[in-house]
């Protein structure tokens, strides 16, 4: 409780709205603090990263332990955890899986599109997630941890705005309102950002195709973003909050696709308009306080990515002259999910802690393709006509309407042995089924995970783990046409390929007092059954070769 003062200075006792903590760590599922968790897992906030110069939240998370960004294009990034990307790094927002079937192997540009404006902090979890997180995180995972509602206000109505200007990217800009009153809680934002061509420097024009340049060209674009989050206590030992928000990117260029960036005459344009990201997800933790279970949170959610991908090049398509060939690609992906994770106390003095659940996910497609071209000899685009329209349904990036199913049973216990020691064991079930055209398929497995921590003391923690991860292959790997690059070799999907398996194993040290913190792990990361693209076949499919090793410390 607290109080208030009246104009008549009568003092009034007052509720004072306070968000209990639910999950520090999704992509652990645990409740303790980063330092006393037997994971590398690194933190960090909003404060640090709005210090950071980038174009994106990830930009500035850039170069923590263990990840590092790769920029495919100016408006994409791709996180690298412990050597792996795209499909093979699992990504979160606010503890809900980001990753989804219809991810590109290699860097992709999904995690570009999470809206920093609604932020809290940036979690990197290293280490297989699998079985807590199911498919895909076999090195780890991000999680994009979204501000509470409210944001800790002790007011109806906190008015903030912020803006920027550099010469590297351009102009951002944010705005945003939070609150509370009686058993409510909000927050509303909005962002903006305008980049501009990068620049080069004093040289750069010397090293730009077709130049001379003063930028560099085809790396400007424009993105926005907004989000709504409400938080409700009304309800007795209920927690309700709803989350939502919508970001988009403008006009964005793949610079690679476009003669002035490539030297190459044949490249017209490669540009992405819109790219979107839609999120809403509703969350309840209720404070069950019984024998059976202590607690209970429940989240539903559904997100939605949609882009629209424009392709023109000159082409003499086997023809005597040149022509010029358009390409329109135009995919979305809709996924709904309910997650479920109870959480009960064993032993006399709760000495067991138990997180035990399921997840269930639904995902679906929707795919088009069209393709114009110009008469035999004549590159006049106005003349531009669709061509062979029945052929397009061919080549989609995958097939229109795929569906994809994924189930998941896990069951973890934290067994605080002693003072000094700690032991936590998981095991996960996960089910995966899909469909695309006349195929259908599934696929099974059961990861597991042994961490171990000993507190040393107050300040050291030393921990060492086994985990198995798992992923199982997605729409893409299955079913989608993914070029080399901006090389124009395409290769398929192969309905037959198997899962990836991996084994990590791993021991680190920790060491906090104050603000001051060391840490240091060290680790290797056997996989088998690796999926990888073969552009040394005729017909270049995505294939199991058979292992890769992944070694290191951070």
């Amino acid at each position: 409780m607290g109080t208030a003062l009246h104009a008549d200075n009568e003092e009034i006792s007052e509720t004072v709205f306070d968000l209990q903590p639910i999950y520090v760590t999704s992509g652990t599922r645990l409740v303790e603090p980063p330092f006393e968790q037997p994971y590398a897992l690194y933190r960090v906030d909003a404060e640090d990263l709005n210090q950071s110069i980038g174009r994106t939240a990830l930009d500035q998370f850039n170069y923590s332990p263990g990840v590092f960004v790769q920029r495919t294009a100016p408006n994409q990034a791709s996180p690298f955890i412990r050597g792996l990307t795209g499909e093979q790094a699992l990504l979160m927002i606010d503890g809900v899986r980001l990753s989804h079937s219809f991810m590109r192997p290699g860097p992709n540009q999904y995690s570009a599109l999470v809206p920093d404006v609604s932020l809290a902090s940036i979690d990197a979890i290293l280490g297989s997630s699998s079985t807590v997180t199911g498919s895909d995180g076999l090195t780890g995972a991000l999680d994009f941890r979204l501000a509470p509602a409210g944001r800790d206000v002790e007011k109806p109505f906190s008015y903030w705005a912020s803006t920027r200007a550099d010469t590297g990217n351009g102009i951002t800009w944010q705005t945003g309102i939070d609150g509370v009153s009686g058993d409510w809680a909000y927050s509303f934002e909005i962002s903006g950002g305008d980049f501009h061509n990068r620049e080069g420097g004093k040289d750069a024009n010397d090293h730009l195709f077709g130049g001379p340049y003063d930028e560099i060209p085809n790396t400007e674009y424009e993105a926005y973003s907004g989000g709504l989050r409400l938080a409700y206590l009304g309800i007795d030992q209920h927690e309700l909050s709803l989350s939502a928000g919508h970001s988009e990117q403008l006009d964005a260029p793949r610079p690679g696709g476009y003669f002035e960036n490539s030297g190459k005459t044949d490249r017209i344009y490669r540009f992405f308009d819109p790219q979107t990201f839609s999120y809403l997800h509703l969350r309840d933790y209720w404070d069950v306080d019984s024998q059976l279970v202590n607690s209970l949170q429940t989240t539903l959610w559904w997100h939605k990515f949609s882009e629209e991908q424009f392709r023109s090049s000159v082409r003499d398509q086997g023809d005597p002259e040149e022509r010029i060939r358009q390409r329109e690609f135009d995919d979305s992906i809709d996924i709904f999910g309910i997650d479920l994770q109870a959480t009960t106390y064993v032993g006399n003095n709760d000495e067991h802690e138990l997180t035990w659940g399921g997840t269930y996910i639904y995902e679906e497609t929707d795919n088009s393709y069209r393709e114009l071209r110009t008469p035999e000899g004549s590159t006049d685009l106005s003349l531009l006509a669709p061509h062979n329209p029945e052929d397009w349904t061919n080549k989609t990036s995958v097939s229109d309407d795929s569906t994809y199913e994924s189930l998941g049973l896990f069951l973890q216990d934290n067994w605080r042995i002693n003072e000094q020691f700690s032991l936590l064991a998981g095991a996960r079930y996960s089910y995966y089924e899909w469909s695309f055209g006349d195929v259908t398929g599934n696929v099974d497995d059961l990861t597991g995970n042994l961490r171990g921590t000993w507190r040393v003391n107050e300040t050291h923690r030393f921990f060492a783990g086994i985990s198995r991860g798992f992923r199982a292959p997605n729409l893409v790997n299955l079913n989608g046409n993914v070029d080399r690059g901006s090389g124009g070799v395409e290769a398929s999907g192969n309905p037959d390929l198997e899962p990836e398996i991996s084994f990590t194993y791993e021991a680190g040290w920790k060491w906090e007092e104050g603000r001051n913190s060391l840490a240091l792990t060290i680790f290797r990361t056997d996989i088998d059954d690796l999926m990888q693209r073969d552009f040394s076949l005729v017909d270049p499919i995505t294939t199991n070769v058979k292992c890769a090793e992944l070694y290191g410390f951070e």
